[in-house]
């Protein structure tokens, strides 16, 4: 709650508990006021069996910091994106994801294009329907949604693949960066400045074709701001104004 009230700017984490059917856990200065960050940023991190399960710490009015007895594994294995706990808690419309998650980004496919790279439009006409590489998108689709399925069964047995298949890993525009074999040869491995040059490289270049839909939407959540801010004041005046009291003359 500290940082909150200090910088400005909300930090949301987003963790698993280790119970088999509990629900995963958004953690913020509403949610989690007196968490310690740096235990909610391990337990984020926590990804059996390379990185083992953490339990988060606790800071009371005295400063005096107890550990609670629950583990927590990293949230995407629950749940990757929490859009509706952000929609509840702090009202979010628009998400901007980055997607870099190992066990996901193999799976991203879009047979409908994606921002910056169309592969088909609805041009309302036969000639315009379908544009270069639709054949090979449908039935790369058709491929996915097979894998996905079989992924599916397993989560109705139990399985913790299962999952995959259950959860969604895409925001309003989701950045999804070059993900090439070497990169998950070095996945468990500090990377080097070179190998840190490379990917905020990629990072920017995957990023730059999403900023003018970013930029169009910050420009209208702006305007719908200004709209209920200028209403509230208009609001508020006209209120005050019935409430004023007549003035009464006595002859």
């Amino acid at each position: 709650k500290k940082p909150t009230k200090k910088t400005g700017r909300v930090l949301c984490i987003s963790i698993s508990p280790v119970a088999l059917n509990s629900p995963p856990v958004l953690l913020n200065y509403i949610s989690a006021p007196n968490v310690v960050i740096a235990s909610a940023v391990v337990a984020s991190s926590s990804i059996p069996p390379a990185l083992p399960s953490a339990c988060l710490m606790v800071k009371d009015e005295n400063g005096k910091i107890t550990t609670q007895g629950e583990y927590f594994n990293d949230g995407s294995i629950k749940q990757d994106i929490p859009k509706a706990r952000l929609s509840e808690l702090l009202n979010c419309q628009f998400f901007i994801t980055a997607q870099v998650n190992p066990n996901i980004v193999p799976f991203m496919f879009n047979n409908k294009g994606g921002v910056g790279k169309p592969t088909r439009y609805d041009g309302h006409s036969e000639e315009s329907l379908w544009r270069g590489g639709a054949l090979l998108s449908s039935l790369e689709l058709y491929l996915r949604l097979g894998i996905f399925a079989k992924f599916k069964f397993l989560g109705h047995m139990g399985a913790a693949m299962g999952s995959l298949s259950q959860d969604t890993y895409t925001g309003s525009t989701t950045i999804v960066p070059r993900v090439t074999l070497d990169d998950y040869r070095k996945l468990v491995h500090n990377p080097s400045p070179d190998d840190l040059r490379k990917k905020i490289q990629s990072g920017l270049v995957a990023a730059y074709r999403h900023c003018s839909l970013i930029e169009q939407n910050h420009v209208i959540a702006r305007a719908l701001d200004d709209c209920i801010e200028r209403l509230e004041v208009a609001t508020s005046s006209s209120t005050s104004t019935a409430k004023k009291p007549r003035k009464t003359y006595s002859m």
